[in-house]
């Protein structure tokens, strides 16, 4: 809840680079807590990383706490980071973070759909933050950061097949409980093996009516 002033020291807003810096106006003796920047080059395709923002849609109503999502980094091309964790309006310029909790990039374009995300990569961020912090430094050539990703599809995605491979054994013990549910010869629905004799389902298998209703127990 605390306002502080700040004052831009510098950005850069060409092509894919979308990066600034501002600085608070505070005692000199007065220190933040901070978070660490990622090193260059420490993101890899199928790292995972975690989304900041406060997102309307998503974000607790007093907004003092920035709602987390979780994705992978889908790739990186110079500036460019791609990413699958969802964003949405209201979490442009917000973190990128690696598993470690460093920053990793910057949230600033949402696709048109949730894994088609992108953002500054963290090597962009520390070839540019000497020049944008003081100007005397010479700037980087934007042209050599301009990166050329396009927006991924459903394949390289979470719902990528080699992803979901890795993760064959979070389901292996569930899956040989997993039972189906006739109604007579016609599947309803599938259920799991919670206990001895008991199996878990929702409830809609059994109130909505059959078509054709299978007869009683015992009928001929």
């Amino acid at each position: 809840g605390e306002v502080l002033e700040a004052v831009p020291l510098g950005h850069v807003f060409e092509g894919d680079l979308d990066l600034a810096v501002v600085e608070l106006q505070t005692a000199k003796d007065r220190a933040f807590p901070f978070v660490e920047l990622a090193p260059a080059e420490s993101l890899d395709r199928g790292d995972w990383v975690v989304t900041l923002g406060h997102a309307a849609s998503i974000s607790p109503p007093n907004g003092s706490v920035a709602a987390a999502r979780l994705g992978r980094v889908l790739a990186t091309d110079r500036a460019l980071l791609a990413f699958d964790s969802p964003i949405d309006a209201g979490d442009s310029g917000g973190p990128v973070l690696d598993l470690q909790g460093r920053l990793a990039g910057i949230a600033s374009r949402c696709g048109h759909e949730t894994w088609q995300n992108l953002g500054t990569n963290i090597d962009a961020i520390h070839a540019w933050l000497p020049h944008l912090i003081d100007d005397a430094t010479p700037a980087p050539d934007t042209l050599a950061w301009q990166g050329n990703i396009r927006r991924p599809g459903l394949h390289k995605s979470k719902r990528d097949p080699n992803l979901l491979a890795t993760l064959s054994t979070v389901g292996a013990d569930a899956s040989k409980l997993l039972v189906e549910i006739r109604e007579g010869e016609r599947l309803v629905g599938h259920g799991t093996i919670v206990d001895r004799n008991r199996v878990v389902t929702t409830a809609s298998l059994r109130a909505r009516p059959s078509p054709n209703p299978a007869p009683p127990p015992g009928a001929y």
